[in-house]
């Protein structure tokens, strides 16, 4: 492991990113700020709020979701109101359209928070007024290209369509935000330029295929592709459909397997119904064309694709529908997604507490006990170098967004997220492999090292069948890397009733390391058929994050949410707790479906038919069930589930 710089972490990162990339400060900073200003950032003289620091990342690929976030408390309050307008359209709130014009209001001279209340106002109009809008909706998104990309909005100014054509993309920087907002406008002027010449030539197929391949050529990251990717392929169809002949029907099956693909590899479902039925519509209307001679494709991996786009649009259709949910999309707020985001007072009074420490004893040397008490009570906004002194000393990392790893190289996290999905794959061997390059990659600390052996553990554990009280002890240890074992677990025991008026606890921060460590615990508690230990864990975790939280920011910590979820309700299962059980299962479902999620689907489906099946006997009713896991664990790539569906739909 190497050594890391102490203060700059965020600045290093984009200057390492950059640099790496090719792109220089005045590509990056364009429409956003002074390259003056950048050279502070990336230096470290200024530290810029989350929005910024979220554009300055996506306009170097890198997707938002990836970091958790500590935020002052003037910040907090903005993400909060975010936060709420991005729910209230997910859940069609019948107050959205006001909570929007509050948070335009509430933006003022913030660009970034204008452009965001013009995306929010242009949803809400797609979402809930219909047809007839395209005027409207290309003023808007007009404006809200023009705040961060004037540039390429004069250049695209559709008085001469041949001009939009023709432009080049590759000198812009852009995040998939703000190509979102380029292709949103872009679509209304289209439709509002449309002419009988302009439908001969097919111009708007080629703007389309002008962003695949910029998309495709850019330096954006897996999840950032599959958040644009699928929505430009049916943008392309829908040209396609009216002009043809500039492209192939087999070109255009090609985008949308790609695009499909995108989607699988990072557990998403963005217009992941459109694009399989858009391959639909290909393979049954120009099934003729696709044959060896031509290009085309084997007779037999032709009725295999059709027959997996049938059983995966059968599958969507159904489970959407059971929660009410439209499977189309009917707003694209996944644009927004973010990991967990936190209130730094709210951090520290909260990591004190959980371990057992009086305000002197953590403010020694560092700041004044009466300061500590304005932080934790919320009557200030701390100095950074306060807070990073605070964190250290309560064992958390000294930054103020990461990425559950401490580093300035992104290179690091992509290669992080590698071994989670190798690990969810099932392919261990591998994620061994890639665990010893990161931890000779990483700076040495033990955040590090915590996120580093707790993986280890388990893989080895894997590999090697380690005896389950072996790896519990290892787990623990790797977890007092920052907190105490014994005493958190002390702390769950005493405030744990039962789940359903569990005591919510205002006393705890824990890191998402950390709570994979408890997470993983639990577990092998469960496996070593110590239940009672388990279920405390798991309704601790579960009420940690809390679904029922009303302000919506189930969004920023679905992710852990659904794996805890999965186990807590596997664990009531097999204790015959089966309404509770079916209960948490329905409720994440919905959650994940809203947030076009699909990663964990075949793990809820399945909990909830063995439940069903246990009480009444009824097999064919889980072969049902089973055939769906099957299709669901085939669209997230879920390879080791599905060999387990298939095994268990032959036994029933």
């Amino acid at each position: 492991m190497k050594t890391m710089p102490r203060d700059n972490d965020f600045g290093l990162l984009i200057k390492n990113m950059r640099e790496r990339q090719g792109i220089t400060r005045e590509q990056l900073c364009e429409g956003l700020c002074t390259v003056s200003m950048l050279g502070k950032i990336e230096s470290g003289e200024q530290y810029p709020e989350k929005m910024m620091r979220d554009r300055l990342l996506g306009r170097l690929g890198a997707a938002q979701d990836n970091f958790e976030n500590f935020l002052n408390l003037k910040e907090y309050d903005k993400w909060c109101e975010r936060t709420q307008v991005l729910s209230g359209l997910e859940n069609e709130r019948q107050d959205v359209e006001q909570l929007i014009e509050e948070y335009g209001v509430h933006s003022g001279h913030d660009a970034l928070a204008r452009q965001m209340y013009l995306d929010m106002k242009g949803q809400y109009i797609k979402q809930w007024s219909g047809e007839g809008n395209e005027e409207k909706l290309c003023s808007i998104y007009c404006a809200a290209v023009e705040i961060t990309m004037p540039r390429l909005l004069k250049q695209c100014q559709l008085e001469n369509i041949d001009d939009v054509v023709n432009i080049s993309l590759s000198r812009y920087c852009l995040s998939v935000r703000e190509l979102n907002l380029y292709v949103e406008y872009l679509r209304y002027a289209l439709k509002l330029n449309k002419t009988s010449e302009y439908d001969d030539k097919g111009r708007g197929v080629r703007c389309f295929l002008n962003i695949i391949e910029y998309i495709q050529t850019y330096v954006y990251d897996e999840k950032s592709i599959s958040k644009i990717y699928p929505k430009v392929v049916v943008c392309l169809y829908d040209e396609w459909k009216e002009t043809g002949g500039i492209v192939t029907a087999l070109c255009m099956l090609d985008t949308c397997n790609k695009a499909v693909e995108y989607l699988r590899t990072v557990e998403k479902g963005y217009y992941l119904w459109e694009i399989l039925d858009i391959r639909r519509n290909l393979l049954a209307d120009y099934k003729s064309t696709l044959v060896i001679g031509d290009g085309g494709v084997e007779d037999a991996e032709l009725e295999e694709l059709c027959v997996q786009t049938d059983n995966w649009l059968s599958v969507l259709e159904e489970v959407y529908s059971q929660y009410n949910i439209s499977y189309r999309m009917t707003n694209e707020c996944y644009f927004y997604q973010e990991n967990n985001v936190y209130c730094i007072n709210d951090v520290i009074r909260n990591r004190r507490r959980m371990l057992g420490l009086s305000r002197a004893k953590l403010c020694n040397g560092i700041c004044a006990e009466k300061t500590l008490v304005a932080i934790e009570g919320k009557k200030c906004n701390p100095q950074r170098q306060i807070v990073k002194e605070l964190f250290e000393r309560l064992g958390l990392p000294m930054q103020f967004q990461w990425a559950g790893i401490v580093t300035t190289d992104y290179e690091d996290i992509l290669l992080k997220e590698s071994i989670v999905h190798c690990s969810r794959a099932g392919r261990h061997i591998k994620s061994l492999k890639l665990l010893k390059k990161l931890k000779e990659h990483l700076p040495d600390n033990r955040v590090n090292k915590q996120w580093i052996e707790r993986q280890e553990i388990i893989i080895q554990q894997y590999l090697n069948n380690n005896q389950y009280e072996t790896v519990i002890d290892n787990l623990k240890e790797v977890l007092a890397y920052t907190i105490p074992f014994e005493e958190v677990y002390q702390l769950i025991k005493e405030s744990k009733k039962r789940l359903n008026n569990f005591e919510k606890t205002s006393r705890i921060y824990l890191t998402e390391t950390e709570v994979l460590c408890f997470f993983s615990i639990g577990n092998y508690y469960s496996k070593n058929k110590l239940y009672e230990c388990a279920e405390n864990i798991f309704n601790f975790l579960y009420n940690y994050y809390d679904i029922n939280n009303a302000d919506g920011r189930i969004r920023s910590y679905i992710s852990m949410y659904e794996v805890i979820i999965a186990s807590l309700c596997s664990l009531l299962g097999d204790r015959g707790v089966f309404e509770v059980s079916d209960d948490l299962s329905d409720s994440i479902m919905e959650a994940s479906l809203r947030l076009h999620r699909t990663g964990e689907l075949h793990l809820n489906i399945y909990n909830n038919a063995w439940n069903y099946m246990t009480q009444t006997g009824d097999k064919l009713k889980i072969k049902e069930q089973l055939r769906k896991c099957i299709f669901l664990s085939q669209i997230s790539k879920a390879e080791s589930y599905e060999c387990r569906y298939k095994k268990r739909i032959s036994i029933h």
